[in-house]
């Protein structure tokens, strides 16, 4: 009797492992396969809570760090999505003013190379 018990339990925990790893498998293609995010991909590689949810930082902070991961914010990036204008088409507006540049305003460039440029 008790082997039975032994199988079945083993069956169970096999069988939730290849559950989550069919949920796991499932969440993958569709957020590399999402039209917007593209940021939340680069920082989001597996399908476990964020350690940031755990740390104790100020809300507007934590607030603000959730936005950008989720490409809710006022970029021309995400705007220029939402009236179907092309993505070489939704140019860095500093860039473009201060430089004279045609730059795709994409996240990484608003926040690495324009903020280091304002410093």
């Amino acid at each position: 009797m008790s082997k039975n018990i032994c199988g079945i339990n083993l069956f169970i925990l096999q069988f939730k492992k290849r559950l989550g790893d069919i949920m796991t498998e499932i969440w993958c293609a569709d957020i590399y396969n999402a039209s917007g995010g593209s940021t939340y991909v680069n920082f989001k590689t597996i399908l476990d809570p964020e350690k940031n949810l755990s740390i104790a930082i100020p809300f507007n902070l934590r607030k603000r760090l959730a936005c950008f991961r989720f490409s809710n914010h006022k970029l021309n990036i995400e705007i220029c999505r939402h009236y179907g204008i092309n993505k070489e088409d939704r140019i860095c507006l500093y860039c473009f003013i201060n430089e004279d540049n045609f730059i795709i305003e994409y996240e990484y460039h608003v926040f690495l190379i324009v903020l280091v440029m304002m410093i």
